[in-house]
């Protein structure tokens, strides 16, 4: 049996992005938490599911408000603003 070493390579000067997850911050999906009264509730693709509840989740630490979300039968994600 053979083991292979592997070292990466270091680059020098490369710039760190705004985020790591996107190439710039447009990029970056925007949840209308803020805008929200309780009973608004606003839709996304349930591939969105756990960005969402994180989301959800830090936003509503951060400002004391409640949210909740389901699944809709389509396979879509539905946020409440419950207080």
């Amino acid at each position: 049996m053979t083991i292979h070493s592997y070292s990466p390579l270091i680059d020098k000067g490369i710039p760190i992005p705004v985020d790591g997850r996107f190439k710039d911050a447009e990029q970056r999906i925007r949840y209308p938490f803020s805008e929200m009264l309780p009973g608004d509730s606003f839709l996304v693709s349930g591939g969105r599911k756990k960005s969402v509840k994180a989301a959800m989740s830090q936003y509503a630490r951060g400002n004391g408000w409640k949210f909740t979300s389901r699944v809709q039968i389509d396979g879509t994600v539905r946020v409440w603003r419950v207080s």
